[in-house]
């Protein structure tokens, strides 16, 4: 624990030390040299230990009384914390690295890049804490450190407005998640009478009436910060508000705390309910089939790759609610496969979606926009930022030979797995589990072809004069290339070796008193061989195709259009077009509106369509709720009397009920 704390602070040094840089004239653009100058100083220090736990299946203890109010804070790396500490290591080390390019054009113009800096620290620091935190307090404080850090990042361009409202909607969400979290902790510390996580284990072997509830308080804390449906409302507006560095960090890392806290909290029962393990997989499959239909309705990229992030969340549900009811009908195999499948599709969405977000930046550093109807032929622009998208897109589909099509297959697997020794309604379950996750893949192999064939393929559709013919060549940034090729390279290795990542799962896995089993390993050991014949024999045929054709004069000619002799770009598909026999089906669940202007003339010269969506919980529940909250407070507006000595007595009534709202919270254990 001692490599993991040294770690910890010479990253926070790091960030401190970026902000005393940026306010000389001379250190401006320094900073963030200087915090990747310490992250990859203090990164080894804590990658250590993490391996150290997954190698070998040891658990590393430390306590610390610092006094009132925290007291005590246990602290604790096993094997569940120490994949997450991995994770998050290695991926905002690459993300702090590709921010070195995409952050540079922001220099000079008023933006506080030290400021930036230093709260990327933070928030890295805070997500690692908050995985091997074992006290009430402290873990609710570092986590909301980790909310108003990641609050800071978001409205880096603070002057545009719509940044702002997005930064606030988001903050609004993650504290009535925490005030859920806080009643959670609430109740089972006053049932328990401990801070201590290990006492919750206890608790919930006694008394299976109230485990089922406390779970689902906890549950509903974590969804707000993962982004299950309907608590994701923050997430398709913080993403297209934050700069794209931060977007990857908050959508490949920060939103996996909220998994990881459901975890944390299963390894703590170690028999749930069946009804609160078919909550999971239902509110899951709603989320996962909700986030994708809603992302092929987006015409912003980083609003599309948001409401994805939407739809893998819940695939990872799918793992743990499979996982859950393995355990409760005594199916290990079952068990192992889901929490298996959910673990390692967290760590294939931390690489794909970063590397998804990281395109994505590249792309809007050249064409400063985000609309994809905009784009076009891009693949010819930037070949590298290109070829890494459709990595990550490919991956994030499930296809093999790359990473997502691993984890699927795992969750396929436990779904499939004891299928004839089901009980009847498990068994219903399955069957209907397995159809929506089958059109969960469908729709995503729609979504993300359509996203790269608008994005990058065909014409160019926009007016920047970037893109035209006689515009110099404009090169992505090697910091911002490099950790794309990463990224890229992960996506394949994990893809044809899923072994060895498999391997390191079994120290996690042990956290829920799951052995891990061989036939899901020898499942993959098979799927490892047949996928890496695969590649061999593409590859095989490639050469030839080479080796043939490498003689052979090759001619260019202009793709046929469809008998026009003259084909505009204009005459390609959009993004709305391409995806529109699906989002007409799916109309009422992604709120798509289509607006046409004329000039109201009888005989139109040019006519302008555009179509949109709207998040229809966002609008309808939360707006609808919002709308009541204002009214109900429109009440009383009789309490702005304009009199001082009224506000003196509010206040004074304010601070008195905080008092003992504090001691009663204290005395019940928190």
């Amino acid at each position: 624990m001692d490599y993991i704390f040294l770690g910890l602070i010479i990253i926070l040094f790091g960030g401190i030390l970026s902000i005393i840089v940026d306010l000389y004239p001379k250190g401006k653009g320094l900073s963030g040299y200087i915090l990747l100058l310490f992250f990859i100083i203090g990164a080894p220090f804590i990658l250590i230990s993490s391996s150290t736990v997954l190698i070998t299946g040891n658990i590393y203890t430390a306590s610390y009384n610092i006094g009132p109010p925290l007291d005590q804070i246990f602290f604790e790396l096993d094997g569940l914390s120490a994949i997450f500490v991995s994770m998050i290591i290695i991926i905002s080390t690459l993300v702090l690295m590709y921010s070195q390019g995409y952050i540079k054009p922001y220099e000079n113009k008023g933006f506080s890049i030290g400021n930036h800096y230093f709260f990327f620290s933070l928030l890295v620091v805070s997500m690692l804490l908050v995985v091997i935190i074992r006290q009430t307090r402290a873990f609710l404080v570092v986590w909301e450190i980790m909310s108003m850090s990641s609050f800071f990042l978001v409205q880096f361009e603070h002057n545009d407005k719509s940044v702002r409202r997005a930064a606030i909607n988001y903050i609004i969400s993650m504290h009535v998640g925490l005030v859920i979290l806080i009643v959670a902790f609430v109740l089972i510390n006053f049932h328990t009478g401990s801070r201590y996580f290990g006492d919750f284990k206890e608790y919930f072997s006694t008394n299976t009436i109230g485990t089922g509830a406390i779970f689902i308080l906890f549950f509903t804390g974590f969804a707000f910060k993962a982004g299950f449906v309907p608590f994701h409302t923050w997430l398709p507006k913080a993403h297209p508000a934050a700069p794209s560095n931060i977007s990857s960090i908050m959508s490949g890392l920060m939103i996996k705390t909220g998994i990881y806290g459901i975890l944390r909290i299963l390894t703590y029962i170690d028999h749930p309910q069946a009804w609160t393990g078919y909550f999971v997989l239902i509110i899951s499959l709603i989320t996962g089939v909700f986030g994708i239909l809603n992302a092929l309705a987006q015409n912003d990229l980083k609003r599309l790759l948001a409401f994805s992030s939407v739809e893998n969340i819940g695939i990872i549900g799918i793992g743990i609610g499979i996982g859950m009811l393995g355990i409760s009908y005594g199916k290990p195999t079952m068990a192992v496969a889901g929490f298996a499948g959910a673990l390692l599709h967290t760590i294939n969405h931390s690489i794909f979606k970063t590397l998804l977000f990281f395109g994505a930046g590249a792309v809007y550093n050249l064409l400063h926009t985000r609309n994809i109807n905009t784009m076009g032929g891009l693949i010819k622009k930037i070949p590298a930022t290109a070829f890494a998208f459709l990595v990550g897109a490919i991956a994030i589909c499930g296809l093999p030979p790359f990473n997502g099509f691993i984890s699927k297959f795992i969750v396929y697997f436990g779904l499939l797995s004891e299928f004839n020794a089901s009980p009847n309604i498990l068994l219903a379950v399955k069957i209907f589990t397995l159809a929506a996750f089958s059109l969960i893949g469908g729709l995503t192999l729609a979504c993300f072809t359509n996203v790269f064939g608008i994005a990058f393929l065909g014409a160019y559709r926009g007016k920047n004069p970037v893109m035209s013919a006689e515009a110099i060549h404009k090169k992505t940034s090697l910091w911002m290339v490099i950790p794309m090729v990463i990224l890229s390279i992960g996506c394949v290795v994990i893809g044809i070796l899923p072994i060895i990542i498999m391997r390191v799962l079994k120290a996690p896995l042990m956290s829920f008193n799951l052995n891990a089993g061989t036939q899901y390993i020898d499942s993959i050991q098979s799927i490892s061989k047949a996928t890496l014949i695969f590649v061999i024999l593409t590859l095989i045929i490639l050469t030839i195709r080479y080796l043939l054709l490498k003689s052979k004069k090759v001619q260019y000619q202009t793709t046929w259009g469809c008998g026009y002799e003259s084909p505009s770009p204009l005459m390609q598909y959009t993004s709305s077009s391409f995806v529109e026999p699906i989002t007409r089906i799916a109309k009422r669940l992604v709120g798509t509106t289509e607006n046409i202007k004329t000039a109201n003339k009888i005989f139109e010269d040019t006519l302008h369509y555009t179509s949109d969506s709207s998040d229809i919980i966002a609008k309808d529940v939360v707006g609808g709720l919002w709308h009541a909250i204002h009214s109900f407070l429109n009440r009383f507006t009789w309490i702005q009397s304009g009199h001082l000595r009224h506000y003196i007595l509010m206040i004074l009534v304010t601070l008195l009920v905080v008092l003992f709202l504090s001691m009663w919270i204290i005395s019940m254990g928190v």
